[in-house]
């Protein structure tokens, strides 16, 4: 199990250009954040600092919401958004991925990967100290497993999983495999509200995990959960408890 290693209060809000009057919308609700640019060959992205409110930050959550899902929505992670720099953790929070238009469920998941490399090149600039957590949900979660098995130089602590699935039903067994071979400590959440398949292989991934011996791999189904505002506390309480039990 990683030890933790205390975090400068620094976290970082990723957005692509075309998506820049989103983020500058979601400026006016929350005025303390500072934006700043980065530019790579691949990709310009804006960048906004959410500290830890606490006198020594624990680390830094990198969020990254299913497309078409507004990240900082009452539905959706706006209660981890409020909290969890309270809780002693700094966020750095990417937009929704790009749409892409591929038929090919290959071509669809190499886009989604090469989006994600080209957003976390671009992070390495500012250099950040560790541990990095990743919050990664629905689809874009199954495509952050599959590069994760790819490139085993990502410098990941820990990954929150939130209905991780694929299109592809050949890439979704596949997913089962991946999600529980990792290096790195996997919470594997569920909710009545993700794809189907993510709960339905739920208990493939506990057997494998036994199989392989891999302590690192927990898995939480929450049946009730729906992201609506009521219930975030229970995702927030269940985020919060794991984090802490890796010390």
């Amino acid at each position: 199990m990683p030890t933790f290693r205390a975090l400068p209060l620094i976290a970082l809000l990723l957005v692509t250009c075309p998506v820049l009057a989103n983020w500058q919308d979601i400026v006016r609700q929350y005025p303390s954040l500072e934006l700043t640019t980065i530019t790579t060959a691949e990709t310009s992205i804006q960048l906004a600092t959410v500290p830890a409110v606490t006198r020594q930050s624990r680390g830094t959550l990198i969020l990254m919401p299913a497309q078409q899902r507004h990240l900082l929505s009452p539905q959706l992670w706006g209660f981890l958004f409020k909290h969890l720099p309270a809780s002693g953790w700094s966020i750095l929070a990417l937009p929704e991925l790009e749409a892409h238009h591929a038929q090919d469920h290959g071509t669809a998941l190499a886009a989604n990967k090469a989006q994600l490399t080209a957003r976390w090149q671009a992070l390495q600039q500012l250099a950040p100290a560790g541990p990095l957590i990743i919050l990664v949900q629905g689809e874009v979660a199954g495509a952050w497993h599959t590069l994760l098995m790819e490139q085993d130089e990502l410098n990941i602590a820990a990954v929150i999983s939130i209905g991780a699935y694929l299109k592809d039903p050949v890439q979704q067994r596949q997913l089962q495999q991946q999600m529980t071979n990792v290096k790195v400590p996997i919470l594997d959440l569920l909710t009545g509200a993700d794809h189907p398949w993510s709960a339905m292989d739920s208990q493939q991934r506990q057997l494998l995990a036994r199989a392989q011996s891999n302590p690192l791999y927990r898995q939480r189904y929450l049946p009730d959960m729906h992201y609506h505002g009521s219930q975030q506390e229970w995702l927030f309480k269940e985020i919060l408890g794991w984090l802490s039990s890796l010390g």
